[in-house]
């Protein structure tokens, strides 16, 4: 009897061992090398007004380990690419009209984890034109920058820096004069990576690191819907599936009724999901998530891919 008992056991940990996933039939990769020897790895794609491009971070790993970070723009429909920037673009932010992006350019060959580094020397902004090809380049008073975004009218840059100083917290540079300014002082541990938003409308400062909730993005056409993600840590895809694979995932926040919709957006059991963006018309999600198979010579979950999810 007592056998019989350790079989039907065992039996019922394989059962909840190799769960089969199913994923969303919405969901579609967009892009990915991750049968490459040496994969491009896609980050933190942002979807131009226009609705015909997407911009995106590629980093590859070359060899002795050298990482190099470009900044990539992708064309619609026939996904084709082209290289804005060759190397060390650490976040990037993209202007309301489309017309220009502003990059936080950091050190090249420093060892990265995911999307987020300690800095080895002072880091700068540079602003691009994409219409003219103009260039301009800011250094900020703190030197590690965590994220940065447009205000509504494209004035101003509001970045969030971090250092050694007790002045951390959010930035307003001044687009016309080049002069920024601490708006809001918050305290900032080093290894805490930290994203935000602002209102479309207001441009009020909106960042959840509550409940490890990460990158609200605001849908395009109505303003009480934001979506964020909840990150969970990454483990080797040998082990059994952990409770903690099944909270990684994107929400739509109703900001009226304070409902919190998952979307079912993971496109493997276990994944690493990043930033993401609306398409211009709301109607899809695309985003960056990790994807988890041991290919030979590559270590888990280092293939980062683009993945969207149409929500209609």
């Amino acid at each position: 009897m007592r056998k019989y008992f350790l079989i039907l056991v065992v039996w019922i940990l394989i059962g909840v061992y190799c769960h089969e996933f199913e994923r969303n039939p919405a969901l579609e990769v967009f892009l990915s090398d991750s049968l490459s020897y040496h994969p491009l790895n896609y980050y933190s794609p942002v979807w131009a007004p226009s609705g015909d491009k997407i911009y995106c971070i590629g980093m590859k790993v070359k060899e002795m380990g050298t990482v190099v970070r470009m900044l990539i723009c992708i064309n619609l429909p026939n996904k084709k690419r082209s290289v804005i920037v060759k190397d060390s673009v650490m976040h990037f932010t993209l202007s309301h009209n489309g017309n220009e992006i502003a990059y936080v350019k950091g050190a090249t060959g420093r060892e990265y984890v995911g999307e987020h580094t300690t800095p080895l020397i002072e880091e700068k902004i540079v602003f691009i034109n994409l219409v003219t090809g103009e260039r301009k380049e800011f250094s900020p008073t703190l030197p590690y920058i965590e994220d940065l975004k447009y205000t509504h009218d494209d004035k101003f840059l509001i970045f969030l820096a971090k250092g050694d100083t007790s002045i951390s917290g959010f930035y307003s540079l001044n687009l016309s004069t080049w002069e920024d300014s601490l708006i809001l002082k918050i305290p900032i541990k080093k290894e805490t990576p930290l994203s935000f938003t602002l209102h479309p409308q207001n441009d009020r400062i909106i960042m959840d690191a509550s409940e490890d909730m990460w990158y609200p993005q605001f849908h395009p056409n109505n303003l009480t819907l934001l979506c964020t993600v909840r990150d969970a840590n990454a483990r080797d895809p040998k082990e059994p599936p952990a409770e903690a694979d099944e909270d990684e995932e994107i929400f739509l926040l109703d900001l009226s009724t304070g409902e919190k919709k998952p979307l079912n957006a993971k496109p493997y059991w276990a994944t690493d999901i990043g930033r993401l963006s609306f398409s211009p018309d709301g109607s899809k999600i695309i985003f960056s998530a990790a994807r988890p198979e041991n290919f030979e010579g590559i270590p888990p979950f280092i293939c980062q891919e683009l993945w969207i999810l149409n929500l209609e």
